[in-house]
């Protein structure tokens, strides 16, 4: 058995019959060697299946290189074991795919951004994730800046997403592989020029360690962006929004045209790194941007009724909307945002919970101070204690969104946010079982 291999999981299109299992061999010696994974159900004497990896340098690393598994045709539900092989050695792990129907038990979603691992102000201690495996997550999604400046692509930053990997990931469960997925932050890919926010061409979406080290997101449609949806079962879907190397007005054509948000659901979330409703500022280009992000996407999500929450990060601050939707008509007074003006309509705060989306955000670090906005029901700036991981937990009935700080009681009004599950008569027969 050899430590010089850091596996991980990635969650894959349909996350319940396939699933990416990866690996970083650190071991410069074989590391650019072929390498395979084997794998069958836990505890059974099954045949073991052997598929060769796929691999690729580290990018200006010592030599490490990255191997890839895709695994298909899996069955729901279910856990596997399985096995690294590599020229002189070997590492075993277990992995396991997500229920295709909301019967047997919850499911359990972490949520981090903004931890900036290789900066002075930053997620230094892993024992930390500690409190996010109590959790015994299902997947963990990030929302954006796991190591800082990782979109820079220098020796320098190189170690950063390897520390990762070998000393934060494992935490999340000591046993399994958690499955991860990510919308990318400007630490991974950089962001697109302010003034070339409607041009598709104006960023790389390859630029930056993201998608050396992940595939999912950008297997999901054929031209490999950062954006894209995943489907679990017939009751949730990840909306994964690219803020930073996808233009807005691209994404709100992909939506138009593929209709990636299923009404065959119970529940989306969608996941952005630069917010809807920011809760301070960063610069005024990110207010440019937020702009152009709100004409394009906010009217297709409010009016989808599988929307009602949102994730997000980049500001760093603790906060969560007021739940918003958007009108037609303008409205008096002046608490609204006037949409691609007006020819989108107007972002108002909803009449009720179940008609708006309520947007949390989060970030390890606080940089910035909070702003006062009709679209805040609360946004704190008090240092390190703000919102460090959110936990989602979806249960037929509920989709429950805990705000949580790492080694801390504290107990506020932002701590938890239940939102009914959709009611959908055409669901009703595979979530009761």
């Amino acid at each position: 058995m050899t430590n010089n291999l850091l596996p991980y999981a990635q969650l894959a299109e349909d996350p319940t019959s396939e699933i990416y299992i990866s690996w970083i061999d650190t071991d410069t010696s074989r590391s650019d060697h072929d390498q395979s994974f084997e794998y069958r159900k836990k505890g059974t004497d099954d045949d073991w299946e052997e598929i060769e990896a796929d691999k690729t340098e580290y990018p200006l690393g010592d030599g490490e290189y990255i191997h890839e598994a895709h695994l298909t045709s899996l069955d729901s539900d279910t856990e596997y074991e399985g096995t690294i092989i590599c020229e002189d050695g070997f590492k075993s792990v277990e992995f396991y795919t997500l229920p295709s129907r909301l019967w047997r038990r919850d499911l359990v979603i972490a949520n981090q951004s903004d931890i900036h691992i290789l900066s002075s102000v930053s997620m230094d201690d892993s024992s930390e994730m500690d409190d996010i495996a109590a959790h015994d997550p299902d997947i963990y999604l990030f929302t954006g800046d796991l190591v800082h400046r990782a979109d820079e692509m220098d020796s320098d930053r190189a170690p950063g997403w390897i520390e990762w990997f070998e000393d934060y990931y494992p935490r999340l469960n000591d046993s399994q592989l958690v499955p991860m997925i990510m919308s990318v932050g400007n630490h991974e890919v950089g962001e697109i020029n302010t003034n070339e926010l409607e041009n598709p061409e104006a960023q790389d979406p390859e630029h930056g360690y993201y998608q050396k080290i992940f595939s999912n997101v950008p297997d999901l449609q054929a031209e490999g962006k950062n954006f894209g949806s995943v489907k679990i079962g017939n009751y949730f879907q990840f909306l994964i929004i690219d803020s930073m190397s996808a233009t807005p007005i691209e994404q709100r054509e992909w939506i138009d045209n593929t209709n990636p948000l299923s009404d065959n659901v119970l529940a989306t979330l969608p996941s952005t790194h630069q917010p809807f409703t920011p809760g301070g500022q960063r610069s005024s280009d990110d207010e440019t941007r937020r702009d152009y992000l709100r004409d394009e996407l906010v009217r297709p999500l409010a009016k989808n009724p599988t929307v009602k929450f949102a994730v997000s990060g980049h500001i760093h601050l603790e906060k969560r909307s007021v739940p918003w939707t958007v009108v037609d008509e303008e409205p008096s007074g002046s608490d609204y945002i006037e949409l691609k003006d007006g020819q989108e309509g107007y972002m108002v705060e909803a009449e009720s919970e179940e008609e708006g989306i309520t947007e949390f955000g989060d970030g390890y670090r606080n940089l910035r101070d909070s702003w006062s906005q009709w679209y805040l029901e609360y946004a704190m700036d008090d240092g390190m204690s703000n919102a460090q991981y959110e936990i989602i937990k979806v249960d037929k009935d509920n989709v429950e969104v805990m705000a949580k700080r790492f080694n801390s009681s504290r107990e506020d009004k932002i701590e938890k946010k239940s939102f009914p599950m959709r009611t959908n008569t055409n669901q009703l027969g595979f979530i009761g079982g």
